[in-house]
């Protein structure tokens, strides 16, 4: 593990000064590109090259940031050439060009970073139809999104690769990837490097040959693993070994991250356009894309980007928002959160709801408290308002929830319709009820119990309420911090996580 030196302000702030003045020292020709970016682009030098994160790489040694600095914009220049100084992001408007972006976003190449330091690279899906100068840009820019997890932790990345097939084409992109990590990028060397292989039932010679023959070799290096296995559970308890959780792997490798649905999540987190998203997935359909996504898998990627909608902060109310001021605006309202098994609803409330016994009482929470109109939307405001907290009794344990894997435990808090939980479970409609299993999750599943089942399935709520839902989430008015709020109020309910589940306090 490389150690990262974290100096005083005082300390850093002499460093970049003696680093510019050792910028002065290089030849003009050998730092041409940078003293361009200095006048073309000087916020995206301070941005997507902090010098402040090259000295720390160097262990603040300013000859040597100031040369992978100057060599950072070499590189950057020599493959993206007048569009290097643009901002290196997927709106085709910037450093990659509209083709660029169209072949990263069609996936026939996969490659994600899924959690901090680990990168996915399947090359199954990949095609040899692309020009070199393509790969080497994408690969660019994903070590662009690797610079600060990488510094964070100190380690360099973690690369898991799915298909091995020699190349030459490959190989000249790999050697120069290889020297973007080595002298330009603020990166620690690649930490490890695991082969993945799944043994098919019809392989050839050389399919079957090869992975023995690199498991040999493999272990005379200690960064290079091969995994050689006859499933894709196999292949993720070999994983496991090297502490890397399933959340971490796409289900190819058999993981549970859902690249149909987190890497348009990246796509857009990066400004890929979400108009372009359907005649992205159209237009691989009609190139046979391996991934052979259905229109399913359409769905949840549009789903993702109208489900981001109602998180979008007001601009003029970005301050983050914390626990202290949630309750701030509670004791405004004289009114403390409801408490688990004392819920009841009055008549006389304009946001009454049937509930789910006759007497009121039940062993179950309303999501909706008070400071809910001072820190989100007007829709979010509205659907808290037609879900609550509930324990699962032993009749759930029985029963199978949207997108687990582990069975329902006793007590177990998920969230649900407060229309339709009357009902015994079998007649409820799809999607009424979820078990998120960490409280930022609660606000991704409410919002899909809300497009699923509240504005679709449900039978039992109120045409007004659905109709209300359906107009406020096609509305553009957007205020509060999405899940981050949804998450902390969920602990004023006195709800808590524990281990993979979440429970009352």
């Amino acid at each position: 593990m490389m150690l990262m030196i974290h100096p005083d302000p005082l300390t850093q702030q002499r460093a970049l000064l003696h680093l510019q003045e050792v910028l002065e020292f290089i030849a003009p020709e050998r730092k041409a590109s940078y003293q361009r970016a200095l006048g073309e682009c000087p916020h995206l030098v301070e941005t997507e090259s902090d010098p402040l994160k090259f000295l720390q790489f160097e262990q603040y040694n300013s000859w040597s940031a100031a040369e992978r600095l100057v060599t950072y914009w070499n590189k950057r220049q020599e493959w993206f050439g007048d569009r290097a100084f643009l901002p290196m992001n997927l709106s085709g408007q910037g450093a990659l060009s509209e083709d660029d972006v169209n072949y990263m976003a069609s996936g026939l190449e996969l490659m994600m970073i899924t959690t901090g330091n680990i990168v996915i690279y399947d090359r199954t899906l990949t095609k040899d139809t692309v020009e070199d100068s393509v790969r080497i840009r994408m690969r660019f820019f994903f070590l662009q999104k690797l610079i600060d997890p990488c510094l964070q932790i100190g380690k360099g990345p973690r690369v898991f690769i799915r298909g091995f097939s020699i190349n030459l084409a490959r190989t000249r992109v790999n050697h120069e990837t290889r020297i973007l990590i080595e002298q330009a990028f603020p990166i620690p060397k690649i930490e490890e490097v695991h082969l993945a292989y799944i043994r098919e039932k019809h392989q050839t010679l050389w399919e079957y040959i090869v992975p023995f023959g690199l498991q040999q070799i493999a272990g005379l290096a200690s960064q290079f693993k091969v995994h050689n296995c006859d499933s894709v559970e196999e292949l993720a308890e070999s994983f496991e070994r090297y502490n890397i959780s399933r959340s971490s792997l796409p289900v190819a490798l058999g993981g549970y991250y859902n690249d149909n649905v987190n890497f348009v999540r990246f796509l857009l987190d990066n400004g890929y356009p979400a108009a372009k998203l359907g005649d992205s997935l159209a237009s691989n359909k009609s190139r046979n894309n391996p991934r052979k996504r259905t229109q399913d898998h359409l769905n949840n990627l549009v789903d993702n980007f109208i489900s981001r909608a109602p998180e979008l902060p007001n601009l003029e109310d970005s301050e983050p928002l914390g626990l202290r001021k949630y309750l701030q605006s509670l004791l405004k309202t004289n009114s403390d959160p409801p408490t688990p098994r004392q819920v009841e609803h009055s008549t006389e409330d304009p946001n009454y709801i049937q509930p789910i016994t006759g007497d009121g009482t039940y062993l179950a929470v309303p999501l909706a408290l008070p400071s809910d109109e001072d820190f989100v939307s007007e829709y979010q405001c509205a659907l808290r308002q037609h879900i609550e907290y509930f324990e699962a009794t032993k009749d759930d344990t029985t029963s199978s929830a949207r997108g687990r894997n582990k069975p329902i435990v006793l007590g177990q808090v998920g969230i649900r319709c407060r229309h339709c939980a009357h009902l015994p479970r079998q007649l409820r409609c799809k999607a009424a009820t979820y078990y998120p299993t960490k409280l930022d999750r609660i606000y991704q599943t409410a919002l899909n119990l809300a497009r699923i089942h509240l504005m679709d399935a449900c039978q039992d709520i109120p045409l007004k309420y659905r109709q209300q839902l359906r107009e406020l989430c096609t509305c553009k008015s957007f205020m509060g911090t999405g899940k981050e709020y949804w998450s902390d109020a969920a602990q004023l309910c006195d709800v808590v996580e524990d281990q993979d589940m979440l429970r009352f306090r």
